[in-house]
């Protein structure tokens, strides 16, 4: 995509790929338990950085300083699941599908709560990720069939997955289609769980926050790896009183932001993925078509932080992985928590203030928001004990109990919990 180097050869990868899926010998599979194969996966992970880091700029122009933190708290997640969780009964196989964003994390965390559990995990990359796929399939080639990377691409996976009836539970991250599709066909699984849409995730300054702070991590936070995370903030509600400070200071640090070679340390967002340019230039000439821009430019497939400035009330229904961020004015606080609850999706809400005197408004957040962020300092989202997982539109999660009954589930989840086939969800 961006003139790199090969990191693995598409030869090598699809050998090492169809290598991988056969059936493996019983003499040459070792005989490992969970915290062994998540000790042994954190230290290949280790001696793969290199080649992962090169693999990420080339497939995805994510920069190298996101993907080595990503790196580092894959490897802090593989070394920590086993050694917090209890010995639990794991479903026999699991199947997950990796995005092309986060994908050391995610990969750490479904491993991690794999093994923890002796689930035979088998898992495939988005399509993008062509080399990323081939370097995890270098750092599994000796867990056998503990964990296998399946050819990279989510559809012909799918496919495959409902085939042969192998897996008893799904983790799937993608769009409201794929969501419906496995619902469609829950009968395959006995636990489906879906990571779906992100929306415009909201940002709310109140009128006594510090408005330096609020605009600070917002604005850092919005457009961390070009805003291709689901978690990054692209709706900032600012109350009046304090709007046009936070505005100067968003502008400020987002013109501070360095886009270029994803490979220089030194890059804060790198070339936009095909896919996710796409869909920034078709927003850009609809949804966002008649905002005021403040900031931010396009060069082919490099696009600086463009942060807009809206007059009303714009709500956005569609995803948009690109460095965007919407700054609307408020006067009232009921008044902003009434506009960001008005949405189809609900992953996280991160809000800046004292709610303390209206413990509804945080009931009626909570009510409509997986994960709500109460004025925070720092954002680790990578660790093991951060609950994910969105509401709405956002995700769901399908479990079949022994007589064959369906219950759904949205809301906060840990992937050690989704691995555990006793662990019992609260019925919606």
């Amino acid at each position: 995509m961006i003139g790199l180097n090969r990191v693995v050869s598409r030869t090598e990868s699809r050998g090492q790929t169809k290598s991988s899926m056969s059936s493996p010998s019983p003499s040459t599979t070792p005989l490992l338990k969970g915290q062994s194969v998540a000790h042994l996966l954190a230290k290949k992970v280790e001696l793969h950085r290199e080649q992962l880091l090169r693999a990420a700029a080339y497939d995805c122009g994510i920069p190298r300083k996101v993907t080595n933190s990503e790196i580092s708290r894959a490897i802090e997640n593989l070394e920590a699941i086993p050694q917090k969780m209890k010995p639990r009964k794991g479903y026999e196989r699991a199947a997950g599908l990796i995005p092309c964003n986060a994908a050391p994390l995610l990969f750490s965390r479904l491993a991690g709560a794999a093994a923890a559990t002796e689930t035979k995990l088998e898992i495939a990359f988005s399509s993008l990720l062509t080399d990323t796929s081939a370097v995890f399939e270098q750092i599994t080639e000796e867990l056998g069939d503990h964990i296998r990377i399946a050819p990279p691409g989510h559809s012909s996976f799918l496919e495959q997955t409902q085939g042969n009836k192998n897996s008893n539970l799904i983790f799937a991250c993608g769009s409201s289609k794929i969501g419906a599709h496995l619902a469609r066909n829950r009968e395959k699984f006995d636990r489906i769980v879906f990571d779906g849409p992100c929306g415009f995730p909201p940002a709310v300054a109140l009128k006594d926050t510090d408005p330096h702070w609020a605009a600070n991590f917002v604005t850092k936070r919005a457009f961390l790896n070009g805003g291709q995370y689901t978690l990054n903030p692209k709706r900032f509600l600012i109350h009046q009183d304090i709007y046009d400070k936070v505005v100067a200071d968003v502008v400020k640090i987002a013109k501070t932001l360095k886009v270029g070679d994803p490979l220089d340390p030194e890059t804060d967002i790198g070339p936009m993925n095909k896919r996710s340019l796409k869909g920034f230039l078709n927003a850009k000439e609809h949804e966002l078509k008649g905002l005021k821009l403040l900031t931010g430019k396009v060069n082919g497939a490099f696009v600086s932080p463009h942060v807009y400035e809206a007059k009303n009330n714009h709500v956005m229904e569609t995803s948009v992985f690109a460095p965007i961020l919407i700054l609307e004015k408020f006067s009232g606080t009921k008044e902003a928590i009434e506009r960001i609850r008005n949405s189809y999706y609900g992953n996280i809400a991160y809000i800046f203030g004292d709610l303390s005197t209206n413990p509804q408004i945080r009931e009626d957040l909570e009510e409509d928001f997986g994960v709500v962020q109460m004025n925070p300092i720092l954002f680790r989202v990578s660790q093991n004990d951060f609950r994910y997982g969105g509401k709405k539109g956002s995700g769901f999660i399908l479990t079949k109990d022994s007589r064959g009954h369906w219950s759904e589930y949205r809301g906060p989840y840990l992937h050690s919990e989704i691995f555990q086939r006793e662990f019992q969800f609260p019925i919606q």
